[in-house]
């Protein structure tokens, strides 16, 4: 229990001490973001570790940098005409030791992502995102949003087949 304490303590300690993290990795997060909205895949390219990978929304959802630079193309050629990080909040923290050390920033935003077709309706959604940066890339990173928030922004139901046709008679007759 002693040494739970001092580990606990010690963590405290390290992660509230000052610059403990840099500007220089909140610029990182924010370059990355910006090549995201901008469609800047070179940028993209060159702001991740070669060994890059990215966890995330669901258990199961782990892409390595080539497969995140393959779909950013291939959902912004084919699908996403735009996003939008609106409202965005970073903070940062170093984590001393362990297998995941150095120094992680976090982002919160609200993002907007517009579709090409117009049959998609636009949606607004909250991401929390994660980085750990390794000499001056992104080396690891985690993103967290609502699935079911986007689907049901574009009026997708989540149920059995009897329920979704008595409950889609319902949505249309309310409009």
């Amino acid at each position: 229990m002693k040494y739970t304490h001092v580990l606990f303590l010690s963590l405290i300690l390290f992660s509230c001490s000052g610059d403990v993290f840099t500007q220089s990795d909140i610029q990182v997060v924010e370059a990355f973001t910006e090549a995201i909205e901008e469609k800047n895949f070179a940028v993209l390219d060159s702001l991740t570790k070669d060994d890059f990978i990215l966890v995330g929304p669901a258990i199961g959802d782990t892409i390595s940098k080539k497969q995140f630079i393959d779909n950013w193309k291939a959902n912004t050629a084919n699908y996403i005409k735009s996003i939008e990080f609106e409202h965005s909040q970073l903070s940062g923290l170093s984590i001393p030791t362990d297998t995941l050390f150095g120094n992680w920033i976090g982002k919160w935003s609200v993002a907007r992502i517009n579709y090409q077709a117009d049959s998609l309706t636009p949606v607004t959604l909250l991401l929390s995102n994660a980085f750990l940066v390794v000499e001056g890339k992104l080396s690891k990173g985690v993103l967290i949003y609502d699935r079911a928030d986007m689907y049901d922004q574009q009026d997708y139901f989540f149920g059995n087949l009897e329920d979704q046709l008595s409950v889609g008679k319902l949505i249309k007759d309310k409009r």
